[in-house]
């Protein structure tokens, strides 16, 4: 309960206080963690809806931040160089990767730097996308499908999110696929994890800590398909899985930025799932909360979102996660089969030996509104050359006044 407390989530510890009398209703302690909780969530409405009143927030964003705490997302001072960096090995595999996907690009050191301190520009590598040769307007760079996708709805294929153009039935259970091939690759990768667990739970998963229920559902079923996918590769850590390994989370140690912490969407239901695939937590520590928390981080600075047909879905493409930001991006994706698969294409004609970036908010948007939204990524400003030459226009504009 202080872990709530500390992390601002007054409904989670609200709950938890209620369900802790109702478990253990002779204790005398958890009553009054009942009354501070009652108390302490009624002030934080007040104070909320006098931001509604005053047209400082909307009813949807009182209602995301009243269900929801927040944490800064950080490395664990336990965590091994090997699980908080990319290893050689790692980078080897994701050129490979490229190298059998694509005819002109491959992962390279990027131009991007991080910035360890207001000051200071870290040498650190940063990875990022190049190009091999000159690239025409509209070429396609490369094709990127993914196992790590889900969508909200049982209509469509599970292994590719795609249309069922046929339905392809395997031996061990009722699971429709659109292809032999999609039944292939579910039945070699996550599928005879999850074959015949009862996770008929996370149909239904709705949550006050979104605004969009749907949201949440889809966040549990992404959690579910990459935990079976790590157990199918069953390596000694979730954090050195094919998958898991390349990604990087969005720790900002200069200048932290908050994210959303529920304690049932981000705790109970992934403790849960793996309950159900046959891990217990609390006896394998390769499945610690620290270690699932890790991979939200990742998945949250990775995932992107897809819609078919008007029907949510995400998910996490391996190579489309190696491409950096830009505001002015040369890149551009799309979904040609109506389905997770990405399809990468120039914007424009592009340069041998040119960083090859896209945009993570989309376009359209003023300077300020970028800097927004991209703060979670980056924890400062962004230092595209859009950017840059949008703040030096500012400046100018601001003496000239």
């Amino acid at each position: 309960m202080e872990g709530l407390m500390a992390s601002n989530c007054c409904a989670d510890y609200l709950e938890v206080s209620k369900d802790a009398v109702a478990k253990f209703p002779d204790d005398q302690v958890f009553p009054s963690e009942v009354t501070n909780a009652e108390s302490w969530f009624e002030q934080r409405q007040n104070i909320l809806q006098g931001y509604v009143d005053d047209e400082e927030m909307t009813t949807e964003a009182m209602k995301t931040t009243l269900y929801n705490g927040s944490v800064y997302p950080t490395a664990y001072p336990w965590m091994t160089e090997d699980v908080v960096a990319r290893s050689d090995e790692v980078i080897e595999k994701v050129a490979f990767e490229f190298a059998s996907a694509s005819s002109n690009c491959v992962v390279s050191k990027s131009t991007v730097r991080l910035a360890l301190s207001p000051e200071e520009v870290s040498e650190i590598d940063v990875l990022g996308v190049v190009a091999t040769r000159d690239i025409l307007a509209q070429e396609t760079v490369l094709v990127d499908p993914t196992l790590a996708a889900v969508v909200d709805s049982v209509d469509r294929c599970p292994a590719c999110c795609g249309p069922f153009l046929d339905k392809i039935e395997n031996s061990c259970c009722k699971t429709l696929y659109c292809s032999s091939s999609c039944s292939q690759n579910a039945l070699d990768s996550y599928h005879t994890i999850v074959c015949g667990k009862d996770l008929d739970f996370l149909l239904g998963t709705e949550s006050k800590s979104l605004s969009n229920s749907t949201e949440s559902s889809i966040g549990s079923k992404l959690f579910l398909r990459v935990l079976a996918l790590s157990l199918k590769e069953n390596v000694a850590s979730p954090l050195k899985t094919s998958l898991i390994s390349r990604l990087t989370p969005a720790y900002n140690p200069n200048n932290p930025q908050l994210i959303a912490l529920n304690f049932k969407d981000q705790i109970i239901t992934p403790i849960r799932i793996l309950r159900e695939l046959g891990i217990d937590v609390f006896a394998n520590s390769a499945y610690d909360t620290w270690v699932l928390h890790t991979i939200y981080c990742r998945l949250q600075n990775n995932k992107h979102g897809q819609t078919f047909d008007e029907i949510c879905g995400t998910g996490v493409n391996p190579l489309y996660s190696m491409f950096n930001h830009s505001c002015d991006p040369n890149i551009d994706w799309r979904h040609d089969d109506e389905n997770s698969t990405v399809t990468m294409f120039a914007e424009r004609d592009i340069k041998n030996g040119e960083e090859m970036f896209i945009s993570y908010i989309g376009k359209g948007k003023g300077l300020e509104e970028r800097r927004g939204k991209l703060m979670p990524w980056f924890g400062m400003d962004c230092a595209c050359h859009k950017c840059d030459e949008e703040k030096l226009e500012a400046m100018a504009a601001a003496i000239t006044i």
